[in-house]
């Protein structure tokens, strides 16, 4: 058997397992988009899914899909988005699979840019809070640095684990994690967003 022949076939396995594995995947997510619709549905919030888009082989991340919740929790305005994405890999789909939740809560008034993460190498101005400073690092464009953006409640709130990391942009609050949520832990994520705007330090634009 011809060296040609042995790569064409292998190319064939490889690529009726990436159709198993993706078929395997797309039936997980149809459960799990079931189960989120129907927890929307109990709430009186409103659900939408993406539908799933097939870039051409050349571009990277060339299938995603997703879903959105909106709806308003403690008189806060939110969006659930979650989004499976798979990258291109050689000439076909990776058997990767990039999960992201996120938590948009729409704010009342516009904030200047603004992304909390776990401290790094680098260094940059702290919230003047020393046990804060030293595990986490904030960016921010807001005049009056990371202190009128980072409230010292918020700050104590992060320091226990009860809110996740952030982004601000305008009036965009936006609380993310790699991975695709569980279900019954919905709730509580979108308690630790809204939980974030309420703490937030008063630097509005």
């Amino acid at each position: 058997m011809s060296g040609a022949v042995i790569m064409i076939l292998i190319g064939l396995g490889l690529l009726l397992l990436m159709l198993r594995v993706g078929g395997a995947a797309r039936a997980e997510n149809r459960r799990y988009y079931r189960e989120v619709a129907a927890w929307a549905n109990e709430r009186g919030w409103a659900y939408r899914e993406d539908s799933p888009f097939w870039k051409s082989m050349s571009s990277p991340g060339a299938y995603r899909e997703g879903l959105h919740v909106h709806g308003t929790h403690s008189d806060h305005a939110f969006t659930l988005e979650y989004t499976l994405a798979i990258p291109r890999e050689g000439l076909g789909y990776s058997l990767i699979r990039i999960e992201t939740t996120e938590v948009v809560v729409h704010l009342p008034s516009a904030y200047p840019a603004t992304q909390i993460k776990r401290r790094g190498f680098r260094r940059t101005a702290g919230i003047g809070y020393a046990e804060f400073d030293r595990e986490f690092q904030v960016r921010t464009d807001a005049p009056g640095g990371p202190s009128a953006v980072v409230s010292t409640q918020l700050a104590k709130a992060h320091l226990a684990g009860n809110v996740p990391l952030w982004t601000l942009r305008d009036k965009e609050l936006t609380c993310y994690e790699y991975g695709k949520t569980k279900v019954e832990d919905l709730d509580a994520t979108v308690d630790q967003a809204v939980r974030v705007a309420e703490l937030l330090g008063s630097a509005p634009r």
